[in-house]
C-alpha cells in the first residue's frame, strides 16, 4: 500500500474507488467497505483508496472534549494495508479544512485523483457546515463525472457497528463485545517503563505500560491478555486501575507475563 500525506504527490492517472473517513479502529464495517473498494477497483482495472482525516475533527473543533483513539494512525495504516487497500491519503484535519466548501474539497481531490467511484455511508457529509451530504454529492458527481456509492452499514446483533459505540463498550468494560465488533481483540501499545518496580519486591515482576498518547484504555479491571513482544506472543494478565498509594491516583496499566523474567524495560509491547 502506498501512503501519501499530500494530495500534490498524486497524479490523476489511475481510475480510483475512494472512500473518506477517520477509520478509527478499522472495525468490521470499515473492513467490509475496503473489501468492496478492492472488488470494484479490480472490476475496472483501477486502484482502491482511502482518504483518512487525522487528527479526529473533534480534536480540532472541540478540543475541550479529548478524543480517545481506538488505534493510532500507524496501526490504522497497517491494518488497511493488510486488507489489500492500494492507496492511503492522510489528510491533516485543520480549521482550514473544516471551513472548505464541499465543492472546493471535491474539486481538489479530482485534480489529483482520477475518481471513478466515491463510497460513503448514508449519513456522510463533508465540507463547511457538513453541506456536502449524499444528495449534494450525487448532484456534484453528475456534473463532474464520477459515481457516488452508498456503503451498507454493518449490523451485529441488531446494532450498527461504529467507532463511537466501540468506545462506549470499552468504557463500560464490554471488552469481548468490542473485540467482536473490531474483528480482533482490543489492544494497547506502549513502552514498558521503569516505574517504581514494586512488583519485583513483591515477588511477581510486572511491566508498567506507558500507553501511547491518546489511546483509549478500557474500564478498570483484570484482563487475560496476549502480549506481543517482537515476534513473540506471550500469555499474561493485565490490571487496569487506580492505585492511590502508588501512582497519585492516576490510572495505570500493569502487565504480568506468565513464566517470564527477562528485563524488557524500555521496549515497546502490544497488549491484547
Amino acid at each position: 500500500m502506498r501512503t501519501v500525506t499530500n494530495l500534490d504527490e498524486l497524479q490523476p492517472t489511475v481510475p480510483t474507488t475512494l472512500t473518506i473517513g477517520k477509520f478509527d479502529g478499522v472495525h468490521l464495517g470499515h473492513q467490509q467497505l475496503i473489501r468492496h473498494l478492492n472488488e470494484r477497483a479490480r472490476d475496472f482495472g483501477g486502484q482502491s483508496a482511502a482518504l483518512i482525516l487525522y487528527p479526529h475533527p473533534q480534536e480540532v473543533l472541540a478540543p475541550q472534549r479529548p478524543v480517545e483513539y481506538l488505534t493510532s494512525l500507524e496501526e490504522r495504516l497497517n491494518l488497511m494495508a493488510g486488507l489489500g487497500l492500494d492507496l492511503a491519503i492522510v489528510l491533516e484535519f485543520t480549521h482550514e479544512v473544516a471551513g472548505t466548501p464541499a465543492r472546493h474539497f471535491v474539486e481538489k481531490i479530482l485534480r489529483h485523483v482520477k475518481l471513478a467511484e466515491l463510497w460513503v455511508g448514508p449519513n456522510f457529509a463533508l465540507g463547511r457546515g457538513r453541506e456536502g451530504n449524499v444528495p449534494y454529492l450525487r448532484t456534484l458527481a453528475e456534473e463532474l463525472g464520477f459515481d457516488v456509492r452508498i456503503a451498507t452499514m454493518l449490523d451485529v446483533d441488531g446494532q450498527t457497528i461504529s467507532s463511537s459505540h466501540i468506545r462506549e463498550m470499552l468504557r463500560s468494560g464490554q471488552v469481548e463485545t468490542a473485540g467482536k465488533w473490531l474483528g480482533r481483540p482490543p489492544g494497547l501499545r506502549g513502552l514498558v517503563t521503569l516505574g517504581a518496580r514494586r512488583g519485583h519486591s513483591l515477588g511477581f515482576p510486572t511491566a508498567n505500560l506507558d500507553v501511547l498518547p491518546k489511546l483509549m484504555i478500557p474500564a478498570n479491571g483484570v484482563y487475560a491478555v496476549r502480549v506481543g513482544l517482537g515476534a513473540e506472543v506471550l500469555p499474561g494478565v493485565a490490571n487496569v486501575g487506580v492505585r492511590p498509594s502508588f501512582d497519585n491516583g492516576q490510572r495505570t496499566v500493569e502487565v504480568y507475563i506468565f513464566d517470564f523474567n527477562r528485563d524488557i524495560y524500555g521496549q515497546e509491547i502490544e497488549v491484547q
